[in-house]
Parts: C-alpha cells; structure tokens; sequence
C-alpha cells in the first residue's frame, strides 16, 4: 500500500510539474508571437479579464455575495498617463448565444483517472442549461480522451468517439495537461470543473489547484461541505421562546484554496451561470507602448481587493474561439488596480 500510494504522489506531481512546464513554455510562445506581429506605432486592442468572484464571496459564507452594483464603463476606467481610454465593459451574464463573440465561455469538464464517471446521457443532460448561453464545452471521454470545444449539436457526436479500451495513463495525463492549458490560452472566460462525485474518496487533485493560475475559476463537485445548524420554527409561542428543537442538516458551496467545492454537478452548472455576474472583459484600444495601465474600481462595492484577478491580454487575429492556437496572448505591459 505504501508504494502505491507513493506511487500515486509522485504521478500527480509529476502531472502537476507538467502542467507548469507547458504553461511557462506557452507563456513563451505568445510573447515570441506577438512580437512578430505588432510594432510599437501600430494601435493595439486591449482586453482586461476581469474576475471579481472570489473578490465578491466572503470566506465564511460564499452564498451570500457582499458586491451588488454591476461595473459599467461609467464606474470604472482605465488610465494610462493619468488619461481616462474610452472603454467597453461587457458582463459574462450578459452575453446571449446570438452574441458570444463579445465575450465567449469556454468551459472544460474533466473527470479524473482513477474516478468513477457518469454516463455520456447524463453528462449531456446536466449541460443544458449552459447551451442557451453559446458556451463552448469541452469532457473527458470515457476512455479518458478529451474533446474537443464543441456547441450543444456536436458535443454528443464527440463523445460518442470514444474507444473501447481506455488510452494509456501517461497519454492520458499528457491529454489532461494539454487541455488545461488549451482552456487558459482561450479569450473571454474559461471554466474548469472537476467532477469527483462518485469517487469512494473525494480529494481535489493536486493539478486542479495548480489550474487556478491558468483559468478565470475552478469548480470541483465532491459533495460540498456538511453542516449542522441549530434551528426553531418561527411560528414558536412566547412561552416557547428559546426552544431549539433540532437542527438542520446540510451540504452546501463553499471556497477554499481559490477552488469552489460543490454539492452536485447540476447545481455547479447553475452556480456557473449565475457567477457570469462577476466576470467582465474590458475592451479598449491604445498605441502599443510599455506605459503602465491603471485600472480604478469603484470602491463602494466592498470588494475583498486582494481576491480581485485582472489579466491584460490581446487577442490573435486568426484564432477563433475554441482553437488550441494560442488565441489569448499575454500582454507584459504593467497593469495595476487601484480602488478608491
């Protein structure tokens, strides 16, 4: 048992370590191409992805958000040599299957080896409600193999692509590290989730950690948290008053590490949904120099500041949205927040 389970560390480290290799030598890649492909005195159009969830979720109860007002370009700006650049803000949950363009979702469900998986049926059936918002979903097969991203017409059609025999473990770690990282380099927001429901023990994966560097939030459905709750009926008496007749049990949501732990995997697919409130790209064009960029929040919606995740990026021309090109291309111009 003990070099087994030595065994199954050094797997997931390795898959981790992995994980960080690509994602540096992707990091490397985008840069070498968009020196190619920009001068200094070409304009260039910005995005700032903007992920205000966990800033939103306070620890001890994240189903009740502490930011209300939506961010418009008239909250906000962004500054560069204490000029206000004429911007547009767009909300994830704003954004209709017939506009997805603005603003596309690219959501990734993995199902890890060694974890029991639902039925293609069933997989398919808790996805509904994400069609009508144009996401692009890539899952795991069922013989470990990943789809590609796909719209609701096509995605039945790939999984039923799976093999008879699951491909080998080393092929699948390599595929499950190339999707990660196919997912962070996509533009808009992009999603992982993590279904480790009917697993006997249910473990975060260690690269599911490592994921919150490279996408906008990680999800993983194992249950949630368990609580018990004193409760009384509101309907007491007054000589009643006081008595506490039992208590009400529970699994719910909560975060820790970065990762939001869900109950199910449909209420995930709702939590998704509704957390696009709390997702925003930020589109503005500027001449293509080093000049530092400042983004102001509005300080009125008590965000938690240090949970507030901002990434200056462009787009490539030629890709499009699902593409495993290198379609998001960090910017190393300087980005700051400042609230006030």
């Amino acid at each position: 048992m003990r070099v087994s389970a030595w065994g199954c560390a050094l797997g997931l480290l390795c898959l981790s370590c992995g994980i960080e290799i690509l994602a540096a030598q992707a990091t490397a890649q985008q840069a070498a191409a968009f020196s190619r492909v920009v001068s200094p005195s070409d304009p260039q159009s910005y995005h700032i992805a903007l992920n205000t969830l966990a800033a939103c979720q306070p620890p001890v109860d994240p189903q009740t958000p502490i930011c209300h007002q939506k961010i418009t370009s008239a909250t906000i700006a962004v500054l560069s040599q204490g000029l206000s650049l004429p911007i547009q803000v767009i909300r994830a949950s704003d954004v209709s299957e017939l506009d997805v363009a603005r603003m596309p979702t690219h959501l990734l469900v993995l199902f890890p080896r060694g974890r029991p998986r639902p039925s293609d049926a069933f997989i398919l059936k808790q996805l509904d409600p994400v069609w009508s918002k144009g996401w692009l979903v890539s899952v795991t097969r069922s013989d470990r193999s990943i789809t590609p991203y796909c719209s609701r017409d096509s995605l039945s059609a790939e999984l039923a692509k799976a093999s008879a025999r699951p491909i080998p473990d080393k092929t699948a770690d390599t595929a499950l590290s190339q999707a990660i990282l196919t997912l962070g380099s996509q533009p808009g927001r992009r999603l992982l989730l993590v279904d480790i429901a009917l697993a006997r023990i249910k473990s975060t994966p260690l690269w599911a950690s490592i994921a919150t560097k490279l996408v906008d939030t990680v999800y993983v459905v194992d249950g949630g948290k368990f609580v018990s709750v004193p409760y009384a009926p509101t309907d007491l008496t007054e000589s009643q008053a006081g008595i506490n007749p039992g208590v009400w049990n529970a699994n719910i949501r909560w975060r820790g590490q970065g990762i939001f732990h869900e109950v199910r995997l449909r209420s995930a697919m709702k939590h998704m949904i509704s957390d696009g409130r709390y997702d925003y790209d930020i589109q503005f064009t500027a001449p293509n120099e080093t000049t530092p960029l400042i983004l102001r929040l509005p300080n009125q919606q008590n965000f938690l500041s240090s949970k507030i995740k901002a990434q200056l990026y462009t787009v490539a021309n030629e890709a499009q949205p699902g593409s495993i090109n290198m379609a998001r291309i960090h910017s190393d111009r300087p980005l700051s927040l400042r609230t006030e």
